[in-house]
């Protein structure tokens, strides 16, 4: 991985913790997502030798809402924010840095010196494929399109019928004369 890479495109939590497994890194290893809270919560009930009322005091004191969390230790669960991630990121970049683990950054092809015996003056250059109009958001979500797709049915298989009825009778006061 490139150091523009990581800086570009490290932004979330989980994609900087794999970063750091896949370094054997162990900035990230206290940081837990929500999911694995609740492992770690009933680990800590059934490792514990605390009463009940203490057990419920350190329950009530875990922060919820987050989606990650950083475990100090023992019913020690501390909610992160972005910019605790921001300070991670930080420190992960600077590891990296020290060790240096980073790929070499790769050079653009088109980024190279200019000769001018490579360009073709006479070619008429490369054909701009034409350019398709934006597709614009939707204001309704997948289920009212659903809904509305179904009343759109429903109405098409009205008319129809009210069509068909027409014609038979068409036909048959037609046939009767």
């Amino acid at each position: 991985m490139t150091r523009s890479y990581f800086l570009d495109y490290v932004t979330d939590w989980y994609e900087l913790i794999d970063l750091c497994r896949d370094y054997d890194c162990d900035i990230c290893e206290d940081i837990i997502d929500d999911d694995q809270l609740d492992d770690y919560v009933l680990e800590d009930i059934n490792n514990s030798e605390r009463s009940w009322r203490d057990i419920r005091d350190f329950l009530s004191d875990i922060p919820t809402g987050y989606e990650y969390y950083r475990c100090d230790g023992t019913f020690d669960y501390v909610g992160l924010d972005e910019s605790d991630f921001e300070d991670y990121k930080s420190r992960v970049l600077d590891w990296m840095d020290e060790d240096s683990l980073w790929d070499a950054e790769e050079e653009d092809e088109d980024e190279g010196d200019f000769d001018p015996n490579e360009v073709d003056f006479f070619s008429p250059g490369p054909e701009s494929e034409p350019e398709e109009p934006p597709v614009e958001e939707e204001d309704f979500s997948v289920s009212e399109l659903m809904c509305m797709c179904s009343a759109e049915l429903v109405t098409i298989c009205q008319v129809t019928e009210q069509q068909k009825v027409e014609f038979d009778r068409a036909v048959s006061s037609t046939l009767l004369f």
